[in-house]
Formats: C-alpha cells, structure tokens, sequence
C-alpha cells in the first residue's frame, strides 16, 4: 500500500515539474502568458487537462510558483555570495553586486516584472505567502549583514539593524522595480531625466563608496583595510 502511494506522489510530482516546466516556456521563452490556455499547457507537459487541474487552479497559481522558486533561487545565490565574504562591509556589496549581474537576466527581468504588474493577482492565490516569506528571509541576511557589520566596524549605521535592513532592500527594491518596469523615477522632475539603469548603477557604486569610510571620534575618516 505505501509503495503504490509512494509511486503516485513519486508521478504526481513528475507530473507537476513538466507542467511547471512548460508553462516556464510558454510564458517566458515564448512571451504566451496571455494567449496560452491550461489545454495549451497540458499539450506541451504531455499530460491531460485533467492532471494540469490536479496540480493548479489555474495560471496565475502556476505563476505564483514559477515565481517563488525563482524568489528561491535568489535568495540561494545572495546566500552563497554572501558565505563567501568575511566582514559586514564585503557581504553587503556582494548582495548589490550579484543585482548588477543578474538585472539582464532574462528570467530575473520576466519574474520581477511579472510579480510587480501582477501582484493584486498574486496577493490572491495560495502561493503569495509563501513568496512574502523569501523576502522576509532576504531581510533576515541583510539584517544579520549589518549586525556583523556593526561589530567589525566595517558598517556604522542606526542600532536598529532590522529598520536598517529593511530601508536598504526597499531601496534596492525600488531602483530594480523601476529597471524592470522601464521607469524612471525622476521623470517628472527633471527635464532631462536618468535612465533606471543610470540611477541603479550610481546607487550601488555610492553604497560601495560609503562602506569604505568609519566614524572616527572627531570626523569621518577613509577606513585603512581595503574591501575591494
């Protein structure tokens, strides 16, 4: 009895990766997203429509989790770059140096563009807490982040490491939610305005700047130990 139910999870699960998988195609590669039906889906995972239905309601839940497993993946990334730095200071400009090297990742740009126009969508399916908790643990890093960074001096910031945290990723949110989007957020400000991919850049290479000094007694001073 337990073999036979471990065989149908085992081809369930099967079942849900090829209808997870196509509709990664149809949506992404093929830019289908709207066009493409659940009998579109089922065709091209070679399974019925019947077992699409079995795994999802429908295709925003497919989005949802195409969404959090690269919501996952992310965060798996920022944690291996970051376990490879040893101060406060290295581990946070390796987070903003990973977004400048994956903000031209076609499935970085399709995921963050697809979350942010389509969140009132998402925020009603099943998966959306699920993709709320890897931010919340993206968070959590950062928080530590500056932690060890106010312990090794290599960081001088509020004592409230959770706001701190908090204030950098909305920040990075920000200018990444406007690259994705191709916005620019000065647009109705500046008769000239800078691109996204301008801004994103300065930001990132001010932040950079800025861990290089600490708060000496009497003034700012240019931190002696290198983090290049």
């Amino acid at each position: 009895m337990d073999s036979r139910e471990s065989r149908s999870e085992r081809k369930k699960k099967e079942a849900r990766e090829r209808i997870l998988k196509a509709a990664e195609q149809l949506f992404m590669i093929e830019g289908n997203y709207e066009k493409c039906t659940i009998r579109d889906i089922a065709q091209r995972s070679d399974v019925s429509v019947g077992a699409v239905y079995l795994c999802f309601k429908n295709k925003i839940e497919m989005l949802a989790e195409l969404v959090y497993l690269h919501s996952r993946r992310i965060r798996e990334q920022l944690q291996a770059v970051v376990g490879q730095k040893k101060t406060g200071a290295e581990k946070l400009i390796a987070i903003l140096d990973l977004f400048l090297t994956i903000r031209d990742d076609p499935q970085f740009k399709f995921y963050g563009r697809f979350s942010m126009e389509r969140y009132t969508d998402l925020a009603n399916s099943r998966v959306i807490n699920v993709i709320q908790s890897e931010y919340i643990k993206i968070v959590d890093m950062v928080e530590e982040i500056f932690r060890i960074g106010n312990q090794d001096k290599t960081i001088i910031t509020t004592d409230d490491c959770r706001l701190a945290a908090t204030v950098f990723i909305q920040m990075t949110h920000s200018f990444v939610r406007d690259l994705l989007l191709d916005l620019s957020p000065t647009s109705f400000l500046l008769p000239q305005p800078y691109s996204s991919d301008a801004l994103i850049t300065a930001f990132i290479t001010l932040v950079r700047e800025a861990l290089c000094v600490k708060k000496d007694e009497s003034a700012w001073i240019i931190h002696q130990k290198s983090i290049d």
